[in-house]
């Protein structure tokens, strides 16, 4: 009771100390603001700041007469605590040099701290060791605290950022419907599209044919500081070898037999915005060189022309290739390889982001139900476990094409595990389900089949599936369109 009485005590008089001294807060916080005027630098803050800085000042001063008339304080003299913070930063600086991280540095303390401890409760000490020794302690335990304050304010202030930059593209990305994906995997890919909106690094997107890829560019560029300039796409894997250098750098009139009048380049035409390389690994080496020149040099140089134009552009590009391999079967340079490499960031397949299936699944549905003007009743039980299962090897743009035919085949009613299975772009009966392995023993009924056959089977069939459109087909094989020719010439395939 008595110890109550005198905590209440202690509160009141606190608060009567507090009340006396906050009589001359708005003179100080006046004279201050008097003072700040005066100097240019400052009042430049206040001016930015508006009047954020002037109730933020006063609720600062608030706080420290608060924490002056509470007594929990020591009489602290600057001069006595300024050789700590020497030491402090000298240690924190040739650390932090040599690529130590602070929570390294800080476990590192407390673990000497601990040794420390241990050492003197073990040893007997003379009296100008133990006076030593316990000084060691004192610094150790606050160059401890201090770099684990730090470290905390470091990692909190980090987690704020991944957090406002997670939710500012689902919120922005998501509700526009132009991204669609809360699973962990996509939010570490909003994380990393976070980090370079505010810059013009080179990026470049790697992942498998279908997931995604051009959507993740234009997110890119309608977030960037470019979004009002020119969003240029180059398909690399579909233009004709023979004109890629034309279609990328454009030509003068007279340069070659038909150039009638100048044609403006991709890199032209994306002049203070975005230039997107998609399927970057299709490019001839010849045309790679010359890529890497516009690169380095930011000037283009068109077919028969000898004058040299300027560019500002931000390139991103997209592979689903091995660029890697590339370089070392030399069939891409490896020099381009690092130009373009600077900050890659890897689009998960479907299968590796399952959370995802059904929203998007449900996206789709809405938006050709509108476009074809048909109604769905929904999906049916079946129907959702067989998305969830079926091992999608042509990825969202697969799983769009199925919807797409699904809702046609429905015909008003519920979308059901029979229709998925007959829309799907694979020959075989059954889903290719996840768990499914493969088995080394043939049945003695099966029938062995060249890799001939399979690859013309598979042509074939995803044509037909694609109803003949060469360019949807060569996207769900993630071939190149001019392989998919090819390939269709090899085995005489009608196109």
């Amino acid at each position: 009771m008595v110890s109550k009485e005198n905590s209440l005590n202690r509160n009141s008089k606190q608060k009567l100390l507090i009340d006396s001294v906050s009589v001359h807060n708005d003179n100080i916080f006046t004279s201050w603001l008097s003072d700040v005027e005066s100097e240019p630098q400052l009042s430049k803050i206040v001016n930015d700041s508006s009047l954020n800085f002037v109730s933020d000042s006063k609720s600062l001063l608030k706080e420290l007469v608060s924490s002056a008339s509470s007594n929990a304080f020591p009489n602290l003299d600057p001069k006595d605590i300024q050789p700590f913070f020497k030491l402090w930063h000298k240690i924190l600086r040739d650390q932090t040099s040599k690529g130590i991280t602070l929570k390294a540095l800080g476990l590192s303390v407390f673990s000497l701290k601990k040794t420390l401890s241990t050492y003197m409760e073990k040893e007997v000490l003379d009296d100008k060791s133990q006076l030593v020794l316990k000084q060691l302690s004192r610094l150790l335990d606050f160059v401890g605290l201090f770099t684990f304050e730090i470290y905390s304010a470091e990692q909190e202030n980090e987690l704020d950022q991944q957090k406002n930059q997670i939710e500012y593209l689902q919120s922005n990305f998501v509700s526009s419907k132009s991204l669609v994906g809360n699973s962990d995997i996509m939010k570490h890919v909003y994380k990393m599209v976070g980090l370079i909106l505010d810059n013009d690094i080179t990026v470049i997107l790697d992942g498998e044919t279908g997931t995604g890829k051009d959507v993740i560019a234009r997110l890119i560029h309608e977030n960037s500081s470019r979004k009002k300039e020119p969003f240029v796409v180059v398909n690399c894997g579909a233009i004709p070898k023979d004109l890629v250098e034309s279609e990328l750098f454009g030509y003068s009139k007279g340069s070659f037999t038909g150039a009638d009048s100048d044609k403006p380049g991709k890199f032209f035409l994306a002049n203070n915005g975005t230039l997107f390389l998609d399927e970057i690994g299709e490019l001839p080496l010849d045309v790679q060189v010359k890529l890497l020149r516009v690169l380095q040099n930011k000037e283009v140089e068109s077919i028969g022309s000898t004058n040299k134009q300027s560019i500002n552009i931000r390139v991103l590009a997209a592979t689903h290739r091995n660029l890697k391999q590339m370089v070392q079967d030399g069939t891409f340079r490896e020099d381009l390889y690092y130009r373009l490499f600077v900050f890659p960031i890897q689009i998960p397949a479907l299968r590796e982001r399952k959370d995802d299936i059904l929203p998007l699944t449900h996206y789709f549905i809405e938006k050709y139900k509108r476009q074809f003007n048909l109604n769905v009743t929904g999906l049916s039980e079946d129907a959702s476990s067989f998305l969830v299962n079926y091992q999608w090897p042509g990825n969202i743009r697969e799983l769009e094409n199925v919807i797409q035919k699904a809702i046609v085949l429905s015909r008003g009613g519920w979308i059901t595990k029979d229709i998925l299975s007959n829309s799907r772009v694979a020959g075989d009966s059954e889903p290719i389900l996840l768990k499914k392995t493969c088995s080394s023993n043939l049945s003695k009924d099966e029938t062995l089949r060249s890799l001939n056959d399979i690859e013309k089977d598979a042509l074939k069939r995803t044509l037909f599936a694609m109803n003949g459109n060469i360019k949807k087909a060569s996207d769900i094989l993630g071939i190149s369109r001019t392989t998919f020719y090819n390939k269709s010439k090899k085995y005489n395939i009608s196109l």
